[in-house]
């Protein structure tokens, strides 16, 4: 199975919050200060919700964007998340600064997958983890309803990059292109061979094509183009040199990857 689909780019999203540089900032301040810490999931179109992961047992407290990864669900899966709606009463609030304004007074965008936030909820708040039949993605109208009092916003960083697009099994890798000048025709032709590969040797390479501006933002890489391997245990290689992939898979996984414009690799693939 090959994914095309291109690097997570969220929707226009209700949520408003000043973004800033600098440390995580979570020890400045306590429990007492929020009912919830958790990452940011996606904002719901319809009424402006959005949704908040806290954890479940499949990926710990780290949110993964599933829609794109390949998972084994455990039987018993189960998770604790939660539907957060805001008013015009809300206060956010920046978690290294401190911060405080209100929802008409923020201007930049806040709505990257697994951003951490914490909230305080203007009910009274009770954790709650719960069965679900399906990834907690897939489940969000059964998800537990509050209003947020407060909320306050974390940098989003390297690490929360790395984690949200990592895969979850073995002998699957994703490949990222940030690379706006690469051929198409060739990256069609990687993604025929990695299918094939995948049904022959049970190894998964998942190529995606994306805008590098979303690479070197979050990995402090300025060299263009740049290329990007993930695997289970987070990132295997950060490169500009695209011959630096073909070695990856060739010296650690036995694979080679077809070189642009040679054909000969479908003769041998159908052998």
């Amino acid at each position: 199975m090959v994914n095309l689909w291109p690097v997570f780019k969220p929707a226009a999203v209700l949520l408003i919050l000043l973004l800033s540089g600098g440390c995580n900032g979570e020890d400045e301040h306590t429990e007492e200060d929020y009912d919830i810490h958790g990452r940011y999931m996606h904002t719901s179109s319809i009424d402006g919700a959005f949704m908040l992961f806290a954890e479940d047992n499949l990926s710990g407290n780290v949110y993964k964007y599933i829609p794109s990864l390949p998972y084994d669900l455990p039987a018993d899966y189960k998770a604790e998340a939660y539907r957060i709606h805001i008013s015009k009463d809300t206060i956010f609030a920046d978690a290294e600064t401190g911060q405080e304004m209100t929802y008409s007074e923020v201007t930049l965008p806040f709505h990257w997958p697994n951003q951490k936030v914490s909230v305080k909820t203007a009910e009274e708040f009770k954790p709650r983890i719960q069965a679900y039949d399906r990834h907690i993605f897939h489940e969000t109208r059964l998800l537990p309803v509050y209003t947020a009092e407060k909320i306050f916003s974390y940098s989003y960083t390297k690490e929360d990059f790395i984690d949200v697009h990592s895969p979850l099994i073995e002998d699957h890798y994703i490949l990222f292109l940030f690379d706006d000048s690469f051929d198409r025709e060739y990256l069609g032709i990687l993604n025929e061979y990695a299918a094939h590969h995948e049904v022959r040797h049970h190894l998964f390479i998942d190529i995606r094509h994306g805008n590098p501006g979303y690479f070197t933002d979050f990995l402090n890489v300025n060299d263009q183009p740049a290329y990007l391997i993930l695997s289970k245990k987070g990132m295997k290689l950060k490169t500009s040199q695209w011959n630096d992939i073909h070695d990856f898979f060739q010296n650690r996984k036995g694979m080679g990857i077809p070189r642009e414009g040679d054909t000969g690799w479908r003769e041998l693939l159908n052998n």
